[in-house]
């Protein structure tokens, strides 16, 4: 009877955990702030405010417990892709950019509170996820001929993963579009391997890093001509943008 009074308990309490991470993700979802307060999650979740703390601590578990689900849906997507190794890398941005499409504001949110708001500590828990993802892919990658051994496991997860969160934070403040987000990764992607890369993937990491030179100019031309047709730019720099676009038709308007 002992046995499965606790069991009971257990199943309560896991459920009321799941209420507040699913009340954490609607707030994060709907709310104009890129933060939310404890006193909010517990209305929300038709709560007292005490229950968040008891079943999770702080606030910064309840972020990481939202962050963490999310870590395993995209690992899970990673895994069941049918790719080599090196695709596998690649494919990483592509699948977190579909994600965000579905519901930006919630990813934006959730972004901001745990790499802006959270503290070195959270940032540090963060990260340990997608450390081992990316040092067990660069185990793969090597083990099946296609990159040297010859480089720091660890240092290339945590170089290569920064490259990722660096993008992904610039995107959660507006400062690029997700097309945009994915083809620099795949730039950096392409550097970062080429250093490492054997004859077997050597051809096809210049290729890649090509289509994403190519991409990444488009964006930036598209960008530079956006600015050109502000009227707050002077003639100097309306020049400079002109002659990076090589538009002199533009160039001799001003």
């Amino acid at each position: 009877m002992e046995g499965l009074t606790l069991s009971l308990r257990e199943d309560s309490k896991a459920k009321r955990r799941e209420v507040i991470l699913e009340a954490a993700k609607e707030l994060m979802g709907s709310s104009q702030e890129r933060s939310f307060s404890m006193r909010n999650l517990a209305d929300l979740a038709n709560v007292s405010i005490a229950t968040p703390y008891n079943l999770f601590g702080s606030k910064q578990a309840i972020l990481l417990a939202v962050l963490g689900e999310g870590q395993v849906r995209f690992e899970q997507a990673l895994e069941a892709l049918d790719v080599d190794e090196i695709e596998t890398l690649f494919q990483a941005p592509t699948l977190v950019a579909a994600s965000y499409v579905e519901n930006p504001d919630y990813h934006r949110s959730l972004i901001s509170a745990v790499y802006q708001n959270g503290g070195p500590d959270t940032y540090f828990n963060a990260s340990i996820s997608p450390f081992r993802l990316w040092k067990r892919l660069l185990g793969r990658a090597t083990e099946a001929g296609l990159l040297s051994p010859h480089v720091d496991a660890d240092i290339f997860a945590a170089t290569f993963g920064q490259l990722l969160l660096s993008h992904i934070v610039q995107w959660a403040h507006g400062l690029t579009s997700l097309d945009e987000m994915e083809a620099h990764v795949h730039f950096g992607t392409s550097l970062i391997l080429q250093a490492i890369a054997t004859d077997k993937s050597r051809e096809r990491l210049l290729l890649k890093m090509k289509d994403a030179e190519k991409e990444l100019r488009s964006h930036w031309s598209v960008g530079l001509s956006e600015r050109l047709q502000r009227g707050d730019l002077d003639r100097e720099t309306r020049t400079l943008l002109a002659d990076k676009l090589e538009t002199t038709d533009i160039k001799e308007a001003s």
